[in-house]
């Protein structure tokens, strides 16, 4: 390979899970040691505000280009610059659509450089069967395709998407090094964190409660709905000495909107705080006593891996994009709404230092598997690989 210079693609760049993982994979990879020179190019804007500024302070090159309704032809023209000026040799990309974009780009380029695909949840498909012939044309294509879970990786198969060997590279993250080892660490840390996000008037009075926080982007299927009737199946008493934090992004306003009035009609309505996208997920699900997800679906979600990283107890809804955290989580049916609130009171109910401490010790192979550094060592396999 006579250089290493790698372009990743994205179509947004709002706080979430896909967004959050590139911007650790390219830090890691822009810290020299790996020899890789990563940029990351962004061709349109979401409703959120962007994690531009944190690309840019870990010292990525960033390019960011606003397309049109529709098909763009400006994108492929923008890949193409690009493609020149970086003397790029590796396009990684994560979304169908800017698998679509680095594919006409690299026929127009005339120049040897490899595609690499990643598939983290085609929950799409699902939705839009139209989009199958699509997938499978394109990915034909792409030289090489990662999956981020056995469930994607099968799900390949499934949908006869493509025939060619699809790698299976787990999601990485960036875990705390030691943990929280008692409440009035824990405490200073919130009043930290609430100071520093500008929400000390939201969060006053709560610091002390125990918090149940709940990060994901807001729309419909995340199971923020679900997550309100755990709260009100939960008993008056634990209930009085809780919050629930309801964090991310709003990308369905109507949902937003539903979900705070209904918020509004259940006991202890208060106590349910919903705050906006946030830059520092981990620090917030490190100073959780528990971190739910209700989610009707996922693929590989990063956000119950961070929380388990940072020794938390966690939630979760018994879905097959949750089953490979099973071991170090407890997990309801979804229809059993009754038990899902039962775990949650049981985490909450226990003693802080115990129940850190042996939740520190349960997750270590969590933080020993997924880090960043692995993650990256498996794609470099790829990208230095033989086309």
């Amino acid at each position: 390979m006579k250089n290493k210079n790698l372009l990743v693609v994205l179509q947004y760049l709002e706080p979430g899970g896909i967004e959050w993982l590139v911007a650790r994979q390219t830090k890691d990879l822009q810290s020299g040691s790996l020899g890789w020179k990563p940029v990351v190019f962004v061709y349109d804007q979401g409703p959120v505000k962007p994690i531009d500024e944190v690309i840019i302070q870990n010292g990525v090159s960033l390019v960011r280009r606003q397309k049109g309704s529709g098909f763009s032809f400006a994108v492929i023209g923008n890949l193409l610059k690009l493609f020149h000026q970086e003397k790029i040799s590796v396009v990684h990309v994560h979304h169908l659509g800017a698998l679509i974009y680095a594919v006409f780009a690299k026929f127009l380029a005339f120049r040897k450089i490899k595609i690499v695909y990643t598939q983290h949840s085609f929950i799409h498909l699902y939705k839009y069967p139209k989009y199958r012939r699509i997938e499978k044309l394109f990915c034909f294509f792409a030289d090489e395709i990662t999956a981020v879970s056995e469930q994607v990786q099968r799900e390949f198969t499934q949908f006869n998407i493509s025939r060619k060997k699809i790698h299976l590279v787990p999601n990485g993250s960036v875990f705390p090094e030691v943990k929280l080892a008692s409440e009035e660490k824990l405490f200073r840390c919130r009043r930290d964190l609430v100071r520093s996000e500008g929400w000390s008037e939201s969060v006053n009075g709560q610091i002390e409660k125990k918090w149940i926080v709940y990060l994901a982007r807001i729309h419909r299927g995340k199971g923020q709905d679900l997550a309100l009737d755990l709260w009100e199946r939960m008993s008056e008493s634990v209930r009085t000495g809780s919050v629930l934090l309801v964090i991310g992004p709003v990308m369905e306003s109507d949902y937003f909107s539903e979900l705070q009035q209904r918020a509004q009609k259940l006991p202890d309505t208060q106590r349910i705080l919903f705050l906006p996208a946030t830059n520092r997920a981990g620090a917030w699900m490190q100073v959780a006593n528990v971190f739910l997800s209700c989610s009707e679906s996922e693929g590989w979600p990063m956000a119950p891996m961070e929380a388990l990283g940072a020794g938390v107890p966690v939630i979760l809804s018994q879905i097959e994009g949750h089953q490979m955290y099973l071991p170090y989580s407890r997990q309801f049916e979804l229809s059993d709404r009754k038990n899902g609130a039962a775990l949650v009171e049981k985490e909450l109910q226990q003693d802080f230092e115990a129940q850190r401490s042996a939740q520190w010790l349960r997750t270590e192979e969590i933080r020993r598997r997924y880090s960043v550094r692995t993650m990256n060592q498996a794609y470099l396999k790829i990208y230095e690989g033989a086309p």
